[in-house]
């Protein structure tokens, strides 16, 4: 229902819900690979200061905090369509076709106590927290069930946790870096050309 701009026409069809199927399944599966790289991570004791952070995880911050402002203006105006269109960008492309894809080599093979794989676990962490909260409004079950796996869980219930805030007044406004997110855009664009160019050989 929240997928659909109920101010026109509404349509369901099989196809519709299976779409929808498998970006719920994703999400699933999303919160599950973020929550199983966090089994061993305290964040008290192992979280990295945000100025030691590797560019990469300082990218994927920044868009984070861009994906909290968008999806909160959205929800203030009731547009919950652009919510789950946000979120569904940042699921596919942010997350799955870029930061976490790139991930999986550190997180894997690198020092299990070392700064650079304890990075990544940092933001992974913050995503996680985040996206519980930015989604409960819509998938309720989802977010509740994945709040109650989560290391940081201090509530009884994500229902009880505060919304996060964007932006230089918000909740982390060293998120908001506007250089890097523009360095990294043009990398991406690199990178899709290389690959590109690599299967073409």
């Amino acid at each position: 229902t929240a997928s659909q701009d109920y101010g026109q026409d509404m349509n369901f069809n099989k196809e519709g819900f299976k779409r929808i199927s498998e970006t719920y399944r994703r999400f699933r599966n999303t919160f599950r690979f973020l929550l199983g790289n966090l089994n061993n991570f305290d964040y008290k004791k192992d979280a990295v200061p945000y100025e030691e952070l590797l560019p990469l995880d300082k990218w994927a911050l920044a868009r984070l905090d861009q994906l909290i402002k968008t999806s909160g203006e959205a929800y203030d105006n009731f547009e919950f369509y652009k919510v789950y269109h946000e979120l569904n960008q940042f699921f596919v492309v942010d997350l799955s076709a870029h930061y976490l894809d790139i991930l999986k080599d550190r997180l894997y093979t690198w020092k299990s106590e070392g700064t650079d794989r304890r990075s990544a676990q940092t933001v992974m962490y913050e995503i996680t927290q985040t996206l519980m909260t930015l989604m409960a409004p819509m998938t309720s079950f989802l977010s509740e069930e994945s709040y109650q796996y989560f290391s940081g869980k201090n509530k009884e219930s994500i229902f009880m946790t505060n919304f996060p805030v964007s932006g230089p007044n918000g909740d982390h406004p060293e998120w908001v870096n506007e250089a890097i997110t523009s360095d990294f855009q043009q990398l991406f664009a690199l990178r899709e050309d290389v690959t590109k160019q690599l299967e073409d050989m």
